[in-house]
């Protein structure tokens, strides 16, 4: 470096500084690239939760209104919403069945 010429050390300086604003301008696109997949995985992971949160909703629903019917039909106490909202949707799906077989839907 010392031995160099003042337009030598200037090239130089310009090669270096080339090198760096290159690093600079890779190491900006890779973190917009990695926010924009975040973004656009944040962004599917919400539609995804909402479709799968609709479905469970609809069918937690449809089990709610089958269990207080057969509850109604074999003249039992009809459980009361907060404790259906206890209930994983597994649960809800025994309870029918277990109401259904006292009730006898399914037999010949």
């Amino acid at each position: 470096m010392i031995a160099q010429s003042p337009e030598e050390l200037i090239e130089y300086n310009a090669r270096l500084k080339a090198q760096r604003d290159e690093f600079a301008r890779l190491l900006c696109a890779q973190q917009q690239g990695l926010d924009i997949g975040r973004s656009e995985g944040i962004e599917l992971g919400r539609t995804e939760g909402l479709q799968l949160g609709r479905a469970e909703g609809i069918q937690r629903g449809m089990l709610t209104g089958q269990i207080i019917l057969l509850q109604k039909l074999l003249q039992l106490p009809v459980s009361a919403d907060h404790q259906f909202a206890a209930c994983t949707l597994q649960e809800l799906e025994q309870l029918a069945a277990s109401l259904q077989q006292q009730f006898g839907v399914g037999r010949p």
